[in-house]
């Protein structure tokens, strides 16, 4: 089970945690600080779709609406 969640989830959740602090106005190198990763990984987030993080997530069995109670809560 941990493995699914360092593979999958975890990298789909910084992916949406990061386009929704990006969107708050935060700068990628402050959202790289916050989640403990390099500025260039949280451009690469960022070009990915939203949306795509989420149907990642969904593929591995973890509701969009969950995913967005955490979110909210850690944003």
């Amino acid at each position: 089970m941990l493995e699914v969640a360092y593979s999958k989830i975890l990298p789909a959740l910084r992916g949406i945690l990061s386009h929704k602090l990006a969107k708050r106005g935060l700068s990628q190198r402050k959202i790289a600080h916050y989640l403990g990763v390099t500025q260039p990984l949280i451009s690469k987030l960022l070009k990915k779709p939203l949306e795509s993080y989420y149907a990642e997530l969904e593929k591995a069995g973890v509701s969009r609406g969950l995913v967005e109670g955490y979110a909210e809560v850690l944003v």
